[in-house]
């Protein structure tokens, strides 16, 4: 289905066209993707602003009234809402070759180079814009008002001041999770949870456990094995027989030759991803459990936890000395071992401005500034992080939401709503992106605690459920892997053959 409205407000024709049925409907208000919220039906264009900020899910919400229309959609960015101005039309639609088709239609095609340097070095575009000049994203937690006065869009995203208490982050935030878990799966469906035995999903499994919830724990196992899918594999086995949990395995052959990548780089060719088993996964458990059940993701909790380096090793220490502590020995340390290790020339920032570009801006996960980026790139990263700092404050809060309108809203989140779409499944949750957990993360989240102790929330938390997880040994007898290079080279090829074919490029760039 798709819903399609024209409106005229006072002298602005705008159109709406998003693919996909309206979830719940009010009136003239519209939600669409997977909102939460239990007075959803008492939520219209007029008190939107009141309950936004306690909506969970991955949603866009669209009001009609007299002579007023209002759009807002959610806190992360899930629901992927693009906008562009066409021959004095405005336009909002989920479908971005529609839009692509109009533009092109007016002749109005062209490449925005920042935005496409971005795009080549994150796998993603900022939370904004696409690589298509005037092809635009609604950011994340907006607010549009349009009246006859004209087009006013607002960041409700709340200023939160630090007040770091470990303690307080566990005892506030597992509440919290558990409130999403238990409304995410309140319908009379099927739930699947995708189990990678990591520290998030296992977090979620016991959720689940204690609500009493029947669900299904999936892991996504790849033919051949490659190293990191084969560990998660291991681990998950290991802690679904301590949990008591059937695990379901759903295998995709990552080598067949079936040009499943070029079809993934139609369907989300701003968000770069080598998606190839995800989309098989989605598929197979499509035919498996059917279209109307409820999908449960861990994804999203690195990165509202940990600004995304949650691991153990050297590495990821450095990461997150660069995050929490950019101008000490550390971090110094940390930016020349990635000059090093990443062959450029890189520095620490030695100012406030300059850490925040380098956070908005990273190299692989390191806050650090890198000194051959042309300088018209530099100032237009730069003026982004300024005009998103003017909204906040606190600095915390202000990194929280930098990192939303960046990674969050990016590749490793919309891989999970894309290839679900495209399976035909609409419900899809990532509790750990919801408001209030954000905000209480925002609060109570303890640096000097995460720096050492990553993601220490969910460790506390799955202890405070009465669980201790088993460290699975590695099996000795490891299988051959694949080398993943093959597979992101393709998928490289077909994502850049689309920015090709999009923006009528003359080649295809290399990597920068």
């Amino acid at each position: 289905m798709v819903f399609d409205r024209e409106v005229v407000i006072g002298s602005r024709r705008l159109v709406i066209r998003l693919n996909g049925n309206p979830m719940q409907r009010s009136g003239e208000s519209y939600f669409f993707g997977y909102p939460l919220h239990p007075q959803l039906s008492s939520i219209t264009g007029t008190n939107i602003g009141t309950y936004i900020n306690s909506v969970k899910g991955y949603f866009v919400f669209v009001g009609f009234e007299r002579d007023r229309m209002v759009i807002a959609n959610d806190i992360a960015g899930g629901f992927r809402l693009y906008t562009c101005v066409v021959g004095g039309t405005t336009y909002f639609s989920n479908d971005h070759h529609y839009l692509i088709r109009l533009m092109g239609e007016n002749g109005s095609l062209r490449r925005d180079d920042n935005e496409y340097r971005y795009w080549c070095r994150h796998g993603y575009t900022t939370g904004g814009a696409t690589y298509i000049a005037g092809l635009n994203k609604v950011e994340p937690a907006s607010l549009i008002e349009v009246t006859a006065s004209g087009i006013s869009a607002t960041c409700y995203f709340k200023d939160i001041a630090n007040e770091p208490d470990a303690g307080k982050h566990t005892e506030l935030c597992l509440p919290e999770l558990d409130s999403a878990v238990r409304e995410a799966t309140a319908p009379n469906k099927e739930v699947v949870l995708f189990f990678s035995g990591g520290v998030d999903s296992t977090l979620l499994a016991l959720l689940l456990r204690e609500s009493k919830r029947v669900f299904y724990s999936v892991f996504m196992k790849a033919r051949p094995f490659y190293r990191d899918n084969y560990d998660s594999y291991i681990r998950a086995k290991a802690n679904a027989s301590y949990l008591g949990l059937h695990l379901q395995e759903i295998e995709v052959d990552l080598e067949s030759n079936d040009g499943a990548m070029a079809a993934v780089a139609r369907a989300m060719p701003f968000d770069r991803h080598p998606a190839r088993l995800h989309f098989g996964a989605l598929d197979q458990i499509q035919k498996r459990y059917g279209s109307d059940i409820i999908i449960l993701s861990g994804q999203g909790a690195d990165i509202v936890l940990s600004f995304g380096p949650s691991g153990r090793t050297k590495g990821d220490f450095a990461a997150r000395a660069l995050i929490y502590h950019p101008y000490g020995v550390l971090a110094k340390a940390a930016a020349k071992a990635v000059g090093r290790a990443l062959g450029g020339r890189f520095r620490a920032p030695v100012s406030e401005i300059e850490h925040l570009t380098a956070f908005f801006d990273p190299q692989q996960y390191y806050a650090v500034l890198n000194d051959a980026d042309p300088s018209t790139y530099r100032q237009y990263i730069e003026a982004a992080v300024m005009r998103l700092g003017d909204r906040l404050k606190s600095k915390q809060a202000l990194l929280m939401y930098l990192k939303i309108f960046t990674h969050l809203q990016g590749a490793d989140n919309q891989v999970v709503y894309a290839s679900a779409g495209k399976a035909g499944i609409e419900y899809i949750t990532l509790p750990y992106t919801s408001p209030e957990f954000i905000y209480r993360t925002i609060r109570y989240k303890d640096k000097g605690k995460e720096l050492l102790h990553p993601k220490y929330f969910v460790r506390q938390s799955i202890r405070a459920l009465g669980a201790k997880l088993p460290d699975p040994s590695r099996s000795r007898k490891r299988p051959a892997f694949m080398e993943l290079g093959k597979l992101i080279k393709e998928s490289d090829r077909c994502f850049y053959q689309e920015a090709r074919r999009l923006t009528g490029m003359a080649e295809i760039a290399e990597r920068l």
